[in-house]
């Protein structure tokens, strides 16, 4: 089954949530559509609608270093940006239709991250990224960033770019 990205855009904003990765909330606030490249939002909704509800590949062109590992199901999504390998960001987007659907993939979602908290910082709090379920606002984008010294600055930029965008395309279709 392929999914249908549909441009004609609905809603004008999202809110998007920053978690550090021993799970502690850096700050939050809306985005609307006027802050993205149409050409990026373009790149990012030809590659979903070419890869469809679940995948992981690299990027195309001059993005190939990045890989993105994408799982969807109605009306939420999980993604983790990799760059050469290495775990970048993983993100969490609720779109805010079917709300059974929504917390399903957010509980996943933490679980995910704090084994992935667990794993590179060696312990974590019981209740690490439990802040996510306080945003209520749909739709909404949650961004954990990895760290990695294998990951260069520039690349960081263009992941939190590459993830504003994926929300763009996912969260205002």
């Amino acid at each position: 089954m392929r999914i249908e990205w549909d441009m004609n855009i609905k809603q004008r904003s999202f809110e998007v949530a920053a978690f550090a990765m021993d799970g502690g909330c850096e700050g939050s606030g809306f985005w609307d559509e006027s802050r993205f490249s149409p050409d990026l939002v373009s790149i990012l909704s030809d590659f979903l609608c070419k890869q469809g509800e679940a995948f992981s590949s690299p990027l195309e062109g001059g993005l190939r270093h990045v890989s993105l590992q994408f799982t969807s199901a109605s009306s939420a999504a999980i993604a983790s940006f990799y760059v050469n390998e290495s775990l970048a960001a993983s993100a969490l987007l609720l779109l805010g239709v079917d709300v059974v659907a929504d917390n399903s993939v957010m509980d996943t979602f933490i679980a995910s991250v704090r084994r992935s908290s667990m794993s590179l910082l060696g312990s974590h709090s019981v209740d690490a990224f439990d802040e996510i379920r306080h945003f209520c606002n749909r739709p909404f984008l949650a961004v954990v960033a990895w760290a990695s010294d294998a990951i260069n600055d520039e690349d960081y930029a263009l992941v939190q770019e590459l993830c504003l965008h994926l929300g763009a395309v996912f969260l205002l279709r």
